[in-house]
């Protein structure tokens, strides 16, 4: 439940030792988004058809939505297929595993203090606070506090590992296909 917009930040008990279970699945999530972005740059490399240390000075560190994006145009500059079942799934997703990675990695974490659950301050968006009559009002102005479990995180997880699996697919695709050519 979002915390009362009279309750400032600075009056919620901030977490650094959290739960165990909560620790893992940032971890395991963390971890997954890594091997996400590795494939990505992967196969970015390889449709450009340059190595690691050319690919990191010419290529760069886009966000992994916009290597999504590359990939695609280097495929089809390549002519390369890329299975449009594949990619929409990419599209879909990546954008939500990557907002939730950041938001555990870089999130600051709060105990509410009734109900002694786990806070994620958020302040991406709009919300309307309890108490606000009408209108929304900027999440950077005043955060939310919104609750977060082991089982929330985990979900993103599952998610991100049907994207690797997507993206070892395309990469195997790739591959055989530059082969041939």
């Amino acid at each position: 439940m979002p915390l009362n917009p009279r309750t400032p930040a600075s009056e919620l008990e901030v977490l650094v030792d959290l739960p165990d279970d909560i620790l893992i699945s940032i971890g395991l999530l963390v971890a997954r988004h890594s091997y996400l972005e590795a494939l990505l740059v992967k196969i970015c490399y390889r449709l450009a058809g340059v190595d690691d240390i050319t690919g990191r000075l010419a290529i760069r560190e886009p966000r992994a939505h916009d290597r999504l994006l590359l990939i695609r145009d280097l495929a089809e500059h390549r002519g390369c297929t890329v299975r449009h079942d594949l990619m929409d799934l990419l599209v879909r997703d990546l954008s939500k595993v990557t907002k939730a990675r950041d938001s555990v990695a870089h999130g600051i974490f709060f105990k509410h203090p009734e109900t002694g659950d786990i806070l994620i301050r958020n302040v991406k968006g709009h919300w309307q606070p309890p108490g606000l009559k009408k209108g929304k009002m900027s999440k950077r102005v005043n955060p939310s506090a919104d609750p977060i479990t082991a089982e929330g995180i985990d979900s993103f997880s599952l998610v991100a590992d049907a994207i690797n699996e997507a993206l070892l697919l395309i990469l195997s695709d790739v591959e055989s296909q530059l082969q041939r050519s």
